[in-house]
């Protein structure tokens, strides 16, 4: 997996994005993981949704347009869940839990990618 950096409104708040574009990278995911840190996240692309079964922490889920506008943000979701099917999305951002909150992302927002996705 390819390691980008990811920023909103000039600022950056992933430092360490994973990229996940094959079946079997985007369906492990962060499974079996034991955290994510801070500036940490995965970019799952294509995905319109996840799922969080076998995590052991909490992430915030941010679903991305083809042109990289924030469409939602699903914060703090625990082990076990599934995410609504987010029509529109064609990429999804996991990042530590309270992240999204901590960085100020909020729908509408545009994330720029340090290289193509």
């Amino acid at each position: 997996m390819e390691v980008i950096t990811a920023s909103a409104r000039g600022t950056v708040f992933a430092l360490r994005v994973k990229l996940a574009d094959g079946y079997f990278a985007r369906l492990r995911g962060l499974m079996f993981s034991k955290s994510l840190g801070d500036g940490e996240g995965l970019l799952l692309k294509p995905c319109r949704q996840i799922h969080t079964f076998f995590m052991r922490f909490e992430i915030d889920a941010v679903f991305i347009s083809e042109s990289g506008e924030i469409l939602e943000i699903i914060k703090s979701i625990r082990g076990g869940r599934v995410t609504p099917y987010v029509k529109a999305s064609r990429m999804v951002l996991e990042l530590k839990g309270g992240a999204a909150e901590k960085t100020g992302l909020k729908p509408s927002d545009k994330i720029v990618f340090s290289k193509k996705v």
